[in-house]
């Protein structure tokens, strides 16, 4: 039987850094509007959000393009190097200068990659050759009491 998977909890250092990043956003929009006034900064805002769409539309129709081409399965890797690609068009598209310059850094390919292995290697993190999760070889182990492994084979009397 299966079991719901338990959520996922986010370190507890990610709300910190929400809240940095939010308030350092404040302080470089009052730099910004300072250096460079109330239009230059809002239409700075506005060029990377739209730059952001049109990332996210390239990404998308590159993706589904290459997605059709495939006949077979794709590589999980390119599947999360496209998944990064579709992140830095989310990333511009937040109004902010640190979202926007991570996501220009996501757009380089040596990051994107660097960041898609990342990924792999954390989410592989606890797994086995096999697949199995440590938490599901742990559970299997705890239910072995139970469970006889063996073969069976039926023989004809007629012989």
């Amino acid at each position: 039987m299966f079991q719901a998977a338990r959520p996922v909890k986010l370190p507890k250092m990610m709300k910190y850094i929400a809240i940095l990043v939010l308030i350092l956003e404040v302080v470089l929009f009052i730099v910004a509007v300072r250096l460079l006034g109330v239009l230059a900064t809002i239409g700075l805002i506005l060029l990377t959000t739209f730059f952001g769409l049109w990332i996210l539309k390239q990404q998308g129709m590159s993706n589904l393009m290459r997605q059709r081409n495939v006949q077979q399965n794709m590589n999980p890797m390119d599947i999360i190097t496209m998944s990064v690609g579709m992140m830095a068009g989310t990333l511009l598209l937040c109004p902010g200068f640190i979202t926007d310059i991570i996501g220009l850094l996501l757009l380089i390919p040596s990051v994107k990659q660097k960041v898609a292995d990342y990924y792999v290697r954390k989410s592989m993190k606890g797994f086995n050759a096999a697949g199995q999760s440590q938490s599901y070889r742990q559970q299997k182990s705890s239910n072995d009491s139970k469970i006889i492994e063996g073969e069976y084979w039926k023989e004809d009397d007629d012989k």
